[in-house]
């Protein structure tokens, strides 16, 4: 494999494994270069594509295959550029749509990237993936009321989403509901994926500003080394180290201390080119 970029982590969470790609973006499968991109390796994706779009100018799909591409290797500048030159040629899968306008805003474009974010929600309605990924594009360009009634939708056809539910739970709290209704939702999602550790971090870190820290500590109690490990919030690390500490869980308090030596050598937690909300935000609801 070229020794290129790998894929790095994206605030809008585009799933990089090749099976749910496909499933999103049937018509790039057949794209010379969408092997690489689906494997991560995105100097050699675009080092394929780009040949071709040069061979052939009018390759709407090797377009919008270089607009994913360069969305991914954070030049949204060049990726807006190859996005519009393929939805002159082809109609743009919705995720694609969704990708754009995530680099309109990016660009500084905010009103066009609110309008193409709006307009993919009836095509997404049947997958609350995609409206998942429209609300988060539409809370990062300060619109956090139309990100609820976005998430709200995809609430109705996966109502027993944890992440759906959530993702709710951030917007809520963006939208300066009341503290119980953040809270119930807090709760649903965690009951509704227990294992999974941002789920916690997050209601943890809302008991702590509660000053309810026996319940803030009780739901992180049991977290394993590999779930502290997968913790990229600093500020969300401190807290729960220091209910470890009250706790007097020493190896949890030193994971905790570990990680952000870790964090700290890596220079903090991995930053978007979006401004849409990363994991590491939804960890602190």
């Amino acid at each position: 494999m070229h020794a290129g970029s790998k894929a790095t982590t994206q605030s809008l969470r585009i799933p990089r494994h090749e099976d749910a790609l496909t499933r999103l973006i049937p018509k790039l499968s057949d794209v010379a270069g969408w092997s690489e991109y689906s494997q991560g390796d995105l100097e050699a994706a675009l080092e394929v594509v780009a040949k071709v779009v040069y061979g052939n100018e009018n390759d709407g799909r090797a377009w919008e295959l270089m607009g994913l591409v360069f969305r991914d290797l954070a030049k949204p500048k060049s990726a807006v550029n190859a996005f519009e030159n393929a939805s002159w040629l082809v109609p743009l899968h919705p995720l694609s749509q969704i990708c754009l306008a995530e680099c309109y805003g990016v660009v500084g474009k905010r009103v066009l990237a609110r309008d193409l974010y709006l307009s993919q929600v009836e095509s997404a309605m049947s997958c609350a993936e995609l409206l998942l990924l429209i609300a988060a594009g539409l809370e990062g360009i300060d619109e956090p009321h139309l990100a609820m009634e976005v998430c709200r939708k995809a609430s109705s056809i996966a109502p027993d989403s944890g992440q759906v539910v959530y993702d709710m739970c951030f917007y809520a709290s963006r939208c300066g509901s009341q503290i119980s209704v953040i809270e119930t939702l807090a709760w649903r999602a965690v009951e509704l994926e227990p294992q999974n550790v941002h789920f916690r971090v997050g209601l943890s870190s809302l008991l702590i500003r509660l000053e309810r820290y026996s319940k803030a500590h009780w739901i992180v109690s049991s977290l394993s080394d590999q779930q502290i490990h997968e913790i990229t919030c600093v500020c969300c690390l401190q807290r729960i180290k220091q209910l470890y500490v009250a706790a007097a869980d020493v190896v949890r308090s030193q994971l905790c201390e570990q990680r952000l030596l870790d964090l700290q050598a890596a220079g903090g937690a991995k930053s978007s080119i979006s401004p849409v909300p990363s994991q590491t935000r939804k960890d602190a609801i």
